[in-house]
């Protein structure tokens, strides 16, 4: 990753997406959270800082996978 560039997190758990974005953010990363997929993905396609996505494999609406997919989708 290079200066600039943003770490997104989409997990539904609020408590774990928030104490991973602290994390990061003590090691001197943005960040930006998302507690629900399918927000993310309407707002994926405006976001320009893209350095990582951090992905909950297990959520409700959408598992980390799915959503990977139609990142993948939307890159084609």
């Amino acid at each position: 990753m290079t200066l600039g560039e943003c770490i997104y997190i989409v997990d539904d758990n609020e408590m774990t997406s928030q104490s991973l974005a602290f994390f990061c953010e003590s090691l001197g990363y943005e960040t930006k959270v998302w507690n629900d997929p399918e927000e993310f993905l309407e707002t994926y396609p405006t976001l320009d800082k893209v350095g990582c996505i951090v992905l909950d494999v297990r959520m409700p609406k959408k598992n980390g996978l799915e959503v990977f997919a139609e990142l993948k989708e939307q890159k084609k």
